[in-house]
């Protein structure tokens, strides 16, 4: 009888449909579909499309697809990019500038070109930065705003970060091993670059340009030379293209 009591909900657990638990990979950046359906409609309302006004570069057209990523997941529909604006009394959308003069905090920007701003101005939502990295860090911010549930009536942010190189330190070696190495491996894994660029790294570009984090240092303070000879510095090539855009 205490058998059966027990096989009884072990079954019942079994016939259950299977769920995928998150597992923190993706950090903030699940854009998990937004329950509300009051406030998800009023953002779907908002962000009907994508605008780019200024210079294109590359690390433009990656806050474009961050943006629309972002948007995807958070609202359940495409949001598709234009070339300009939409003049019309019903389209909403969000305009993305590059322009390196902006005065996007309230004061003139000297310290860094990576500041932005945020507003609602008449029934769009303008992200001003100074760069095309300025863009894509008010875009992380944008995000953000939208999965906190916050309004973007009379919206207004800005940021200007004072330090121009915000680095992580990495403790690694070549041999694939981390001094004072508690959270296991290097993520580096030498011996496939640059033939095979693992997916992890753009993950890792990901978030770390989340966060507003702008350069990286592969190595530990007890440098090995290996990473000056030409074979590696080609391995560190094929990283760098990985992170710049």
């Amino acid at each position: 009888m205490l058998l059966r009591s027990f096989l009884l909900p072990l079954a019942f657990v079994a016939a259950s449909p299977r769920s995928k638990a998150a597992d923190g990979y993706m950090l903030w950046q699940k854009y998990d579909l937004i329950t509300d359906v009051a406030q998800r409609n009023a953002y779907r309302q908002a962000a009907q499309y994508i605008a780019v006004e200024g210079s294109t570069s590359a690390v433009l057209r990656t806050a474009v697809s961050e943006l629309q990523r972002g948007l995807q997941g958070l609202l359940d529909q495409p949001v598709p990019l234009v070339a300009q604006p939409q003049a019309s009394s019903t389209n909403r959308g969000i305009s993305l500038i590059v322009s390196p003069t902006a005065n996007v905090a309230g004061i003139t920007i000297t310290q860094t070109t990576d500041g932005y701003r945020i507003s609602s101005q008449g029934r769009d939502v303008v992200l001003t930065g100074r760069s095309g990295a300025g863009v894509l860090y008010g875009v992380y911010a944008l995000l953000r705003h939208l999965q906190t549930g916050q309004s973007l009536a009379n919206l207004t942010q800005a940021s200007n970060p004072r330090i121009q190189y915000r680095l992580l330190n990495h403790w690694d070696n070549p041999n694939g091993t981390v001094e004072r190495g508690y959270a296991g491996s290097s993520i580096w894994k030498w011996y496939e670059l640059p033939e095979r660029l693992d997916p992890r790294y753009t993950d890792y570009a990901r978030a770390n340009a989340s966060i507003g984090i702008n350069r990286l240092a592969i190595n530990n303070v007890n440098a090995s030379a290996r990473y000056l000879t030409p074979e590696y510095l080609q391995k560190v090539k094929a990283l760098a293209g990985v992170f710049r855009p």
